[in-house]
């Protein structure tokens, strides 16, 4: 089987002719003598053929040594050409960012850090996809990620942090007016309550009771598989629901919402930007997330 020769062999004996001298050679390349020789020699047993005729102060190049070098310097050239082209496309912030979320995050975050990241970046195309399901970044084609729950544990894939997250039962002042607010899980059964759900049918509510999980059976006055429908319809007035905190954080702050049976809080493990684990991660994703980072610090402060 012939051993093809090596690039790196090619740079160094372009390099000795056009210098002509080993000394000047290792010099230039900044390695030793031996090494050139070492490099020539693998270079010429690889080819088969005799490159240089040595003497004690120059080297003079064969007939085929000379058409050789004239082509290992078009090759290096087109080589150089090539990595530079592929360093241009790494550090450049262009291309598609294909983006996903879960439909909670869409307005609170995603519609916010898509703006500003086009604004930003008018050489990136945004696609993005809200689904509450969960999606295989790698095999569908996705960039980057936010998710609400813990993050993923699969060597793939990083994430980034950006908030806690937990489940609130929250009611409107103006629900509450002339009732008693619950303080046990039994008194939700006094109350309309109001769920969001992927499946309509049987409402259970996750609320931790004695230390435990639990998933406590509610009635429903109200049904919808989205968060946004439900919330309004707490902020209306017609019943106590139980959401992500971070879709009534901000109505919790501004008094349109209050909040319900803290005690019984379940944490959901965070809010995360999910994207592939690699050191060479293109620069439009490294934007992405370093945008979303410093977007969510403002977004979900206090």
């Amino acid at each position: 089987m012939q051993i093809l020769p090596r690039l790196e062999d090619m740079r160094v004996f372009a390099k000795l002719a056009a210098v002509g001298t080993f000394t000047g050679t290792a010099r230039e390349l900044g390695v030793t003598k031996q090494t050139v020789s070492r490099r020539l020699m693998e270079l010429e047993q690889a080819l088969g053929v005799e490159l240089v005729r040595r003497t004690t102060r120059r080297v003079t190049l064969t007939d085929v040594g000379e058409a050789y070098a004239a082509r290992c310097s078009e090759v290096l050239r087109l080589a150089d050409e090539a990595n530079r082209a592929v360093a241009s496309d790494v550090e450049a912030i262009a291309g598609v960012l294909r983006v996903t979320a879960d439909p909670t995050l869409g307005e609170l975050l995603l519609q916010d850090i898509v703006t500003r990241f086009a604004t930003n970046w008018p050489d990136v195309t945004v696609e993005v996809l809200l689904t509450s399901r969960k999606v295989d970044l790698l095999e569908e084609g996705f960039d980057a990620a936010l998710c609400i729950g813990p993050p993923p544990d699969v060597h793939h894939l990083a994430s980034r942090k950006l908030a806690p997250a937990s489940m609130w039962t929250v009611a409107s002042p103006d629900y509450l007016e002339g009732r008693s607010a619950p303080r046990r899980v039994e008194h939700l059964a006094d109350h309309d309550c109001l769920a969001a759900v992927s499946n309509p049918g049987q409402v259970v509510w996750p609320l931790r009771v004695g230390g435990k999980l639990r998933m406590v059976p509610i009635r429903a006055r109200i049904q919808a598989n989205d968060v946004a429908t439900v919330r309004a319809a707490a902020l209306a007035g017609l019943g106590i629901t139980h959401l992500p905190s971070v879709s009534v954080r901000a109505d919790i702050r501004d008094g349109r919402l209050r909040r319900l049976l803290p005690h019984l809080t379940p944490e959901l493990g965070g809010i995360h930007v999910v994207y592939p684990h690699s050191r060479l991660l293109a620069a439009k994703v490294q934007a992405f997330v370093a945008l979303t980072v410093d977007r969510s610090k403002v977004l979900f402060r206090g």
